[in-house]
């Protein structure tokens, strides 16, 4: 797989996914199971050396409508 097709499927997946989100919440009124989520998180690791701190996270977040995105997305794609 070419490099330009890698930054591709990453660019679909995070679309589909902000997509689902977007969806999601505007929905979550009449369908609550769209906004089922589950997170995923490295807590913040900090180096200190006295003169440089350095702190680091990371943060995952998806829910129901967002998976259903990524899914719709990718289904879209190999079509075109």
């Amino acid at each position: 797989m070419k490099k330009h097709n890698i930054i591709l499927w990453i660019f679909i997946i995070a679309a589909g996914s902000i997509i689902g989100n977007i969806i999601g919440d505007a929905l979550s009124g009449v369908i609550p199971v769209l906004k089922l989520s589950e997170s995923i998180s490295f807590g913040p690791a900090t180096l200190d050396l006295s003169f440089f701190d350095f702190t680091m996270g990371f943060s995952f977040n998806i829910n129901l409508a967002g998976v259903i995105g990524i899914i719709a997305v990718i289904l879209i794609f190999r079509k075109m």
